[in-house]
């Protein structure tokens, strides 16, 4: 497996991380499929949503997908099955919650080209997680 191949409930897990209250306490199940269910114009179960939680989480239909990532403000393609698509926004997105979990309210890099690669990214965030 690719090292830049993420399964897509560590992905939808990232996603309901993003959005926390003043306690850090996630986004429940309950609020996402009732979000989903009017934007989809069609009942969506809690059920439906825990099971993409799950590890081994299988791919539902697309609309349920799509209506997830824009539920997030996500591009469509963050739960897609291609690593292209949706790898550079994970990274970038798991750096961000470090940031916001940490409280560190920006960080500003020096680089020699326009785009950090992997490596750096997954260097940074982990200095990052090991600020206290």
């Amino acid at each position: 497996m690719s090292s830049d191949v993420v399964p897509l409930e560590e992905r939808v897990n990232l996603l309901f991380a993003t959005v926390v209250d003043k306690e850090g306490t996630e986004v429940g199940a309950v609020t996402v499929a009732q979000g989903l269910s009017e934007s989809l114009g069609r009942t969506v179960s809690v059920d439906e949503v825990e099971a993409l939680r799950q590890p081994g989480a299988q791919h539902p239909c697309t609309d349920l997908l799509d209506g997830l990532a824009r539920y997030f403000d996500m591009p469509e393609s963050f739960l897609s099955d291609d690593p292209g698509r949706y790898y550079g926004p994970f990274r970038q997105l798991s750096l961000l919650i470090v940031q916001r979990d940490k409280r560190i309210p920006f960080v500003a890099l020096r680089s020699s080209s326009d785009k950090l690669g992997d490596n750096a990214l997954r260097e940074l965030q982990s200095y990052l997680e090991s600020l206290s």
